[in-house]
């Protein structure tokens, strides 16, 4: 969308706002579940398609390592007339799923277990789902950096902890919110609590405290749904909506970098605990019951604020109107308005819009195919359109000799258009 603050724009034809496979395995296999469908992520019979890791043991010096589990902390069990992931709890560790997933609605079912171990023996029962893990186990911990939907006993599942990796390096969220005064934090580092329409929290690694406590009593089953959808996730338990969190992303050579996917894990903290029927499926956008509990407006449509505010829709999420190929008075065949996206179906042109713009502000989301090139120009140099004249992009991306040679007749006032042009290109 964009708000006036009047140039054409040109939308360069490598960009693509397709949804692509929903995961990637570490050896480049592609995985997808089609059309939606669910993919089952425990076949019910053994850990297939997960690997374990354990950290330090408790008065123990050395980690325990990957796919070494000497006291079965993970087990494949029955449990109230089916199978079950049975977590001991009795090393820090998680297990970890060998594929990597983005844009996709994960749901599962938890129970606690009754037995604890130090060093959490007198505390309440941990675990957590671990999701957009990346880079190496941590040691110690044996858990990927990555963001976690917490499981806490006690009025705390569905919270935030960003988990440090093999790096260190620590994964940074927005949220809208409270602070907690100190004198009422279960957790000193735990200082935000969610609450839609509250303050905002821009690049924060704080834990951050879910804003309902809708979590079963101890010995049933409780149901947590994760969607996540380029860098916003969404945590649900038990059909309630807890948290909100955007522009998830990580610090890394002192950048920051957009998190979208990665790997699940399933975290051993000191508790026992059972998950069954676990499964994803991919989503391109949030169900609507999720953005109205979000908050969230459709996609492609327009706020009653952002309309008083100035703001004007570029596309509609249905049609290619108000935009047309270069050169062209009709929209190229290959883009097309696809799953409330405008996306390139086909090889076609670049995209301009019909009308002209000048001081403005220009929001979108985007979305680009892996290894894939495009751009937005703005303030496009209409003129050498419309005189028939090579435009600055078909002479290597910028102006240059190709884009100033005419014929003899043009007359002075063309030319002296594409000499302004050229200079305002130059700089000079």
């Amino acid at each position: 969308m964009l708000r006036p603050l009047r140039p054409f724009f040109l939308i360069a034809a490598g960009l693509v706002l397709a949804w692509d496979a929903v995961s990637q395995a570490d050896d480049g296999a592609s995985h997808r579940a089609k059309d939606g469908a669910w993919l089952s992520l425990f076949n019910g019979k053994d850990l297939t398609g997960w690997e374990t890791s354990l950290g330090v043991p408790s008065g123990e010096k050395e980690p325990i390592g990957r796919n070494r589990d000497p006291k079965r902390v993970f087990q494949v069990v029955q449990m109230d007339g089916e199978s079950a992931i049975r977590i001991s709890g009795e090393i820090l560790g998680g297990l970890a799923s060998l594929e990597e997933y983005g844009d996709y609605h994960l749901e599962l079912e938890f129970k606690w277990g009754e037995k604890r171990f130090p060093p959490r023996a007198d505390l309440p029962r941990d675990s957590g789902l671990l999701y957009h893990g990346v880079n190496g186990y941590n040691p110690g911990s044996g858990w990927l950096e990555s963001l976690e939907f917490g499981i806490l006993e006690g009025g705390e599942t569905g919270d935030f902890w960003s988990v440090p990796g093999s790096h260190g390096m620590r994964v940074l969220v927005d949220v809208e919110g409270e602070d907690i005064p100190p004198a009422k934090r279960r957790y000193p580092e735990e200082s935000i609590k969610h609450r839609p329409d509250g303050k905002k929290y821009v690049g924060t690694a704080a834990g951050i405290l879910n804003s309902d406590d809708n979590e079963k009593p101890r010995g049933q089953w409780n149901k947590l749904d994760l969607y996540c959808l380029e860098q916003t996730s969404v945590h649900v338990v038990n059909g309630t909506v807890n948290l909100v969190l955007t522009k998830a992303r990580r610090r890394t050579d002192g950048r920051e970098e957009p998190l979208t996917r990665g790997r699940i894990q399933l975290q051993s903290e000191g508790a026992e605990v059972y998950f069954r029927r676990l499964r994803l499926r991919p989503i391109r956008e949030f169900p609507a019951e999720i953005r109205q509990a979000m908050k969230e407006p459709p996609p492609n449509t327009l706020t009653e604020k952002e309309k008083a505010d100035g703001w004007r829709l570029l596309f509609d999420g249905q049609s290619t109107k108000g935009w047309r190929g270069y050169r062209k008075k009709e929209t190229p065949a290959g883009w097309q308005a696809r799953d409330s996206a405008l996306a390139r179906a086909d090889k076609a042109g670049d995209l301009i819009t019909t009308d002209t713009f000048d001081n403005f502000e220009l929001l979108m989301d985007w979305k680009i195919s892996h290894g894939g090139n495009s751009g937005i120009f703005y303030r496009a140099a209409a003129i050498f359109e419309q005189r028939g004249i090579p435009c600055p992009r078909e002479s290597g991306g910028h102006v240059g000799q190709e884009a100033l040679r005419f014929k003899p007749d043009a007359d002075v006032a063309v030319i002296k258009e594409i000499l302004e042009a050229y200079t305002t290109a130059k700089g000079s």
